[in-house]
């Protein structure tokens, strides 16, 4: 099996990966498509976990092995990126869902920049005709939303201010919409405030208005019942508190592992209720279904195409990027038919 390996900071090559495959427990999938993040972009440029790249992947089953979910060669599927560790206290009495140290693709083991996959049969996801390839690997944004939304316990009219419009950002306020609430979407990005324009967000703030004032306008004087700050954005964490009514809940989320830092003291003369999430295990199923059922908007992302071939002329463009603190898209790398 081939797969871009991240070997040193700013490197990445094409090498052998040596899998085991157990016949009877695991199934073998020929990857067709992977979904490059900023995650991606920010291993690459640390040079570490040293992992082959690749946050989301979707393929054909290759072998199906003796599995009991009746997978047959040639099924499309979704492969999970997120796996409990079945280590902790929790996994080992049966609640991985609360597991303490899930493992993530491209950080805990190999993403999904690779022709082929060996894993256990649970772990993938049968595709329906309806839930095209593109919109397939972005699930993960869907299933992360799904668990924001439980975890707040977002009710029909509640205001949600969202703090960073890029892809997670827009489906998330989608999927608020599609549950009733008001999403409040801010971003000094205004490519990314359009394109959650076109995908039916009413509610969006840019870097000249002026959020307080607007927030508490549209919540008559309220403010917002729950703040979700996207950690990607580049929006000091500050301003979650800020936007926030007493006592509400502020979550702190993001499909990468950008790093940002804030003072809590306005959070604590709130009373505000604090979490941090960003782990959507357990809502795949789901999120497949609101795919199908054209519950938000997915061709309308912010996305760029790759071949297989050219993924070293990728990376070193977002290394380049991520110098000059500018956007990175998402890519979809073409790897096979």
């Amino acid at each position: 099996m081939q797969g871009w390996h991240i070997t040193a900071p700013e490197k990445i090559e094409d090498k052998t990966i040596e899998e085991s495959f157990d016949v009877t427990t695991e199934t073998k999938v020929m990857v067709t498509k992977a979904l490059v993040t900023l995650n991606d972009a920010l291993h690459f440029v640390k040079g570490e976990p040293q992992k082959v790249a690749g946050s989301y992947g979707i393929g054909i089953v290759s072998e199906p092995g003796q599995n009991l979910f009746d997978l047959k060669q040639g099924t499309r599927v979704y492969i999970s990126p997120i796996v409990p560790c079945k280590k902790c206290f929790n996994c080992n009495n049966n609640d991985a869902g609360k597991c303490s140290d899930v493992q993530i693709a491209g950080e805990n083991f190999n993403g999904f920049l690779r022709n082929f996959v060996t894993t256990e049969s649970s772990n993938l996801y049968y595709l329906p005709e309806s839930v095209s390839d593109n919109d397939a690997l972005f699930i993960e944004h869907i299933s992360l939303s799904l668990s924001i939304i439980d975890k707040l316990d977002v009710q029909k009219g509640d205001h949600i201010a969202v703090i960073g419009a890029n892809n997670f950002g827009n489906v998330f306020s989608q999927l608020l919409i599609y549950y009733q609430a008001v999403p409040i979407l801010l971003d000094y990005d205004e490519e990314n405030l359009q394109c959650a324009k076109n995908c039916g967000v009413y509610y969006t703030l840019g870097k000249d208005d002026n959020w307080q004032k607007e927030v508490s306008s549209i919540t008559g004087g309220r403010m917002a019942k729950s703040v979700v700050y996207v950690s990607d954005s580049d929006i000091p964490p500050k301003t979650a508190f800020m936007l926030a009514g007493y006592n509400a809940h502020v979550a702190f989320t993001g499909l990468s592992g950008k790093n940002t830092s804030f003072s809590y003291a306005s959070a604590v003369k709130k009373q505000l209720i604090l979490h941090f999430i960003n782990i959507g295990y357990g809502y795949i199923s789901s999120s497949i279904n609101l795919i199908a059922n054209k519950a938000c908007n997915l061709k309308k992302l912010q996305t760029k195409e790759c071949a297989y071939a050219d993924v070293p002329a990728l990376f070193a463009e977002a290394a380049e990027k991520l110098s000059k603190n500018e956007k990175i898209y998402d890519t979809i790398v073409k790897i096979s038919e």
